[in-house]
This record gives structure tokens, sequence and C-alpha cells, in this order.
């Protein structure tokens, strides 16, 4: 037996020595272990830190976007667009964002504020939905993706924080609800190396207003023509409701140069009415003159035939319609005794109510291109005394010679006979459309009498002939197609609050003027995957 080998095996020392080595290599080996993973760890965590940083970055960006778009959306300029959607289907996409596919932001809205405030759409609203860079150096953008309209079918009056309706001054109706999606993007950066992409979607309400002073006494949708030495006065105790408003008037680039320059209102609106509406220096407009689109509401004739021995509520005349066979050319008074002796007794004896909550609709369907022509000196006369009446006129009108027509208000209890209110009574031509060729053409004659009426003829080229000094002409408003004025001192005078009582006669639209569109405090906010 080897011996020396045995005890050299047997000495502590070098049993010590070994294990001291096999200890120290695996104390140094779980040390690395431990310091690696905090060096992966603190790694992760600094990663982590910086995504979260990078996402917080991206959703402020988003939300600076939304700012400045729901800024400009409610600007002059670019509020007409809130009534309508953008939601297009992206290049790289095979849908569209929030499920609409519209394309509406590809042409200008038909309001869109004062002719002489020009929009380039190619190029204004592109810069509006496409990238804004915020900070140039770290590349970061928000992007407007999509923009989608929900009109309400029934407008909505605002309510103030305390549950009041807003004043009749400055009447506010909910017209909508929008949902716009902004996205929010940090680009990488020099030092983190990470992106970071956030969308917010926003819910939010359509308000529509109407500008004060802006209610036309008179309104024509493409021109107005003041000849020689008319004086045309619009004029109210209210001069809110005195106004003036042209659709087109030929209006040229050099035109608005010069109205540009103007230094006062008054100047301004005496530089329209001569060089643009033909009026002499004495035109007289006691409110406001403005070049501007107005969208025309619509207003049709119903399609069912009254059958009147039938009617068992006076509501029902307003759903219904009595047809007129026959021209018009001699003296007549609607309603005809027929119409009312054919109602119902129990419905004749309620006859007795002036206010606009029933009227009578009559419709022409003649076979001569003329409903109503007059050449003598006949009186066409209009009782409302029993209902509102609505005329709707599918033609053309003529009154010539010395005839006129009138609005009276004959008490169906005392038979005392008063002038009619303005807005129980409309002469409404037919519905506008892109073709000039088929407008109907009205001739009316001034002065004879006071007639207290509402001309609505979106479609109709409007002449009024000679007045006869009478104070005022028309009593009510004239809204047409073309005005021409081919007489001397044509006076209107607008009924005050008028926007208000056609608004109750015939609807929220009929209280026109130039509209102000707006959007609400946001009602929801929640951010959304990013696709």
């Amino acid at each position: 037996m080897n011996t020396k080998l045995i005890l050299e095996l047997l000495n502590p020392k070098k049993s010590e020595q070994g294990f001291a080595t096999v200890l120290a290599v695996g104390i140094g080996l779980i040390t690395m272990i431990v310091g690696l993973t905090m060096v992966v760890r603190s790694q992760s965590s600094q990663t982590n830190a910086l995504a979260q940083k990078n996402t917080a970055t991206s959703v402020a960006i988003a939300e600076t976007g939304m700012t400045r778009t729901l800024s400009e959306l409610n600007s002059k300029a670019y509020s007409p667009y809130l009534r309508s959607s953008q939601d297009p289907v992206p290049l790289s996409e095979t849908t569209n964002y929030l499920g609409t596919n519209y394309n509406q932001w590809s042409s200008k809205p038909e309001e869109i504020g004062d002719l002489c405030e020009t929009i380039e759409t190619s190029t204004s609203i592109d810069a509006l939905r496409k990238k804004v860079t915020i900070d140039a150096n770290k590349g970061t953008a928000y992007e407007l993706l999509a923009y989608v309209y929900n009109k309400l079918d029934i407008p909505v009056l605002v309510k103030d924080e305390d549950g009041n309706s807003i004043t009749i001054d400055d009447n506010t109706y909910r017209i909508g609800d929008t949902k716009i999606l902004i996205r929010g993007k940090k680009n990488k950066g020099t030092q983190d190396n990470l992106a970071s992409v956030s969308n917010i979607e926003l819910t939010t309400e359509v308000h529509r207003r109407i500008l004060p002073a802006s209610f036309p006494g008179l309104y024509a949708s493409d021109t107005i023509a003041l000849s020689g030495g008319d004086i045309l006065s619009v004029e109210s105790t209210d001069s809110d409701d005195a106004n003036i408003i042209c659709g087109d008037c030929n209006v040229t680039a050099s035109h608005c140069d010069t109205i540009a320059n103007q230094t006062t209102d008054e100047a301004k609106d005496t530089y329209i009415l001569q060089n643009l509406m033909g009026a002499t220096s004495g035109a007289v407009v006691d409110g406001n003159v403005y070049l501007s689109a107005v969208s025309m509401p619509v207003l049709t004739p119903p399609t069912n035939e009254c059958v009147l021995s039938a009617i068992t509520q006076l509501e029902q005349l307003k759903s219904c319609k009595i047809t007129l066979t026959s021209q018009i050319n001699s003296a007549r008074t609607l309603p005809r005794a027929t119409d009312i002796t054919a109602l119902p007794t129990s419905i004749q004896s309620q006859l007795t109510d002036n206010s606009n909550s029933y009227y009578f609709n009559y419709v022409f369907n003649v076979t001569q291109p003329d409903d109503i022509k007059y050449g003598g000196s006949e009186v066409f006369t209009i009782d409302s005394g029993k209902g509102g009446i609505r005329l709707f006129a599918t033609g053309n009108l003529t009154f010539g010679g010395g005839s006129s027509l009138q609005h009276i208000s004959t008490n169906p209890t005392t038979g005392v006979v008063s002038q009619g209110q303005s807005e129980r009574f409309a002469l409404i031509g037919n519905v506008a459309d892109s073709n000039d060729s088929n407008d109907q053409n009205w001739t009316m004659n001034g002065g004879a009498q006071t007639t207290n009426m509402f001309i609505y003829a979106p479609d109709a080229n409007v002449q009024f002939n000679g007045a006869a000094g009478t104070d005022p002409d028309l009593f009510g408003a004239l809204w047409i197609k073309n005005f021409d004025n081919n007489g001397n001192n044509l006076q209107i005078k607008v009924p005050d609050d008028y926007g208000q009582l056609l608004g109750e006669m015939y609807g929220l639209d009929f209280e026109l003027g130039l509209r102000i569109y707006s959007t609400s405090a946001p009602t929801s906010w929640q951010r959304k995957e990013v696709n």
C-alpha cells in the first residue's frame, strides 16, 4: 500500500483548500446570477417606464389634437363642417375607422358664412384632417382620423345649468351629436428609441344658434335687383328682425376687397346696396345687409286630400290638402264658404281660435301655366279668421293692373274685420332646385293696400311693380330666389319677433338667419384600440 498517498489525502490542510475553492466558485456564481438578474430587471423597469412615459406622451398629444381640432371646428370658418361627416378608409386598411365610410368633407358645405370668406377645401380642410407637427425635433404629431355627425330628428332646446331654457333672444338648439377620433403619435426619439400611438374617441353635442340681428325681412338665394329710383325700406320696431340677405348677388373678389376696406358697418351696407343690388343713395335698411348662402328649409304640401266631412279634430287640417282645380282670375276668397260648411257642425263651432294651432292647406292643380292671373282691379282675399291659410302655388302668379292680394281676419263671433296676422297666411312656391329654366315667375303689385303675409318661393323670380305709397307694402317677409323691384319706394316691414312666429307656425328651420354652429363640452371620452 502506498502509505504516503494515504497520508497526503488525509492531510486536513489539503482538504480545506479544495473546499474553499469550490465554495468561492459557488458564491461567485450566485453573485453573478443575482447581479445579472438585477441588471435585467433594472433594464426591464427602465423600458417599462419609458413605454409608460411615451404612452402618456402620445395620449397627451392626442388630447392636444382634440383640443385644437375642436377649436378649429368651432371657428366661424369651419363650423359648417360640424354638420357633415368624414370617416374615410385609410390606405393601409380595408375598413373605415368608425363604421360609416363618409367622405363629406371633400367639398364645402352650402352654408359656409360670408361670401367674401374664401375657404379652399383642398388645402385648409386637409390641414385640419392631416397630421400636424407639435414638436418637430421629436417627430410627435396628432391626426384627425374620423368625424361622424348624427342629426337629431327633432332639435332640442338647450337648457342652462339650472335647467332653464335659453331665452328667446339667444335660442340655442341641440341639433345632433358627433364622435371624433383623434390619434396621437410619439415617434422614436434619439435617446429612448421607442414609439407610441394612442387613439382617443370623444363624443360631444352639436348646437345651432341664430346670429342676432340676422333674420331676413328680404332674402334672395341668388340676386336682388333694385331698379333706378327704388328706395327699399326693410324696417321693424325691433331692428334685429329687419335685415337683408343675398345668397349670391354676383359677388366678385374685387367687391370683397372693397367691402373689406369699408371702415364702418354702415359704409359696408351702403356699398352692397348700391353696387351689388342697384339701389340709389336713398335706400334704407334698419338692420344689416349680409352676403351669405343660407340653407332654405323645405316646405311641401301634404299629399292626402282632405275629407272635410270626416274631420273630427281641427289639428287634422294640417295633414291634408284642399285642391284648387281652376285658375284664380276674378274676385275670390279663401277659405271658400263650401269648405267651412263641409266640416261637421261640431268642428265649425270651434273655428274661433285665432292661434297657429291649425290651418287650411290649399294646393293648385290647374292646366294653365298661371295659377293666379289678374289683369284688372279684382281683389283676391284671404280671410284667416277661421284658421291659418297656406296657399301652395306650383305655377306662375300675376297681379296686374289695379288688382291686389289682401289678407283680412273676420272674427267668427262678432264679424269684426281686421288685418290678418302676417304669419297666418303664407304664399308658398316650389322647392328650390338647380334648374333655372323651370323657375316660377311671380309678379306682385305693391301699394294698393298693405298685405300681411309671408311669401316663401325658393324657386321663383319675384317682381314687385311700383308701389303707390302705402307704408308698408308688405308686412311680413319675402324669401325667394331672385328679387326684382320694378318700381319706386317699395317698403317691407318685419313684425317683431317674426322668426319666432314663423318657427311656431312652420317649424324651427324657419327661424332663419345666419346660423352659428358649435360643440358642447365633451359628454364622453375614452381610449380606443389602435389598429
